[in-house]
């Protein structure tokens, strides 16, 4: 009788204890989503130092994971997710776990590292709602590798295939972006196979202009010392030549000059649509989502765009440098 009343009361004590910390986690889900991410990390954490909790340190240890990366403790975050898969892989929260393992080696810049994980988490888990979100931020981690072309593939990816996702405009947003430096890349080689084109068309201009004064000189010489009507013919004819040959040279010339300040109006222009697109925000971010993704997007924009408006000063004072380069060469002609 005995026995069983004490075993009654051990049972009572410890349901009660599991109860309390199935409060204290509650409260602690409750402390985080009110952005108490402190306060939110001390209550998981005496989950996970109650041995009489056992039952809720699974839970535990994946809520302390998302507190700590909330407070940017980015190692404690990882052993917390590393943790919670170790005590419960097949627990419904395990895909957001990997998830946020393969951000972590995002932010710190382990971008091979991270496109594997992600590309693991995305076989894995395909029918996680964070699928779209990994598939942008694997275009992410490849546009740090510079391989563009195949983070666009990703971008367009997430907004074709995934239009739901949390991380569908940003993907557009950088979408755009990626075809508008391209467009940019390919007025900069224009822009530079102009002006090559129009310095060798100078340079043939002056050519002609010089020999056509030659010849022109020699003619009114010959004719003053009474050289032969067939001599002055010829002249006259060669005259006629380089006169037909200098203004095509000075035609082509003057096509040359539109077209040039033609490609750099272009390029100006996709100068200010890539600040235009780097001033608008990405994307709001979700309630479930972390705050942190959102700073660090807006981060990168504030960086980009920077970028952006010193190319674009440097672009004026070549356009400036161009256009003081294009009267210099029609004076000394």
């Amino acid at each position: 009788m005995r026995v069983r009343a004490t075993l009654a009361i051990t049972v009572a004590v410890l349901l009660g204890a599991q109860a309390e910390a199935l409060e204290r986690v509650e409260q602690g889900i409750r402390e985080y989503g009110a952005a108490q991410y402190e306060d939110a990390y001390e209550l998981f954490q005496s989950v996970i130092d109650d041995e009489s909790a056992r039952p809720y340190h699974a839970e535990a240890w994946f809520w302390r994971g998302r507190a700590a990366l909330a407070l940017e403790r980015f190692g404690e975050s990882r052993d917390a997710f590393r943790r919670f898969l170790e005590i419960d892989p097949e627990h419904p929260d395990a895909h957001e776990a990997e998830y946020e393992l393969a951000r972590l080696l995002l932010r710190e810049e382990r971008y091979e590292e991270a496109l594997r994980a992600f590309d693991q988490f995305v076989s894995q888990y395909d029918d996680s709602p964070f699928v779209g979100n990994a598939l942008y931020w694997t275009g992410e981690a490849l546009v740090r590798l510079g391989r563009v072309e195949a983070a666009r593939e990703a971008f367009n990816t997430v907004v074709t295939e995934y239009p739901d996702s949390y991380r569908a405009a940003a993907a557009e947003h950088r979408r755009r972006i990626i075809d508008i430096e391209r467009r940019e890349r390919e007025l900069l080689e224009l822009l530079r196979w102009s002006q090559e084109e129009l310095d060798r068309e100078r340079r043939k201009s002056r050519r002609l202009k010089q020999s056509y004064e030659r010849e022109l000189a020699d003619l009114r010489e010959r004719a003053e010392n009474g050289a032969p009507d067939q001599q002055i013919a010829e002249l006259n004819a060669r005259i006629r030549e380089l006169e037909e040959a200098k203004a095509e040279a000075q035609e082509r010339v003057d096509v040359l000059e539109v077209e040039l300040r033609r490609v750099v109006r272009d390029d100006r222009q996709v100068r200010l649509d890539l600040i235009s697109e780097l001033s608008e925000d990405a994307v709001d971010p979700p309630a479930a989502d972390l705050p942190s993704e959102l700073q660090e997007l807006r981060d990168e924009l504030e960086r980009r765009l920077e970028l952006a408006r010193a190319k674009e000063q440097a672009l004026e004072l070549r356009e400036e440098y161009l256009e003081v380069l294009i009267r210099r060469q029609e004076a000394e002609e």
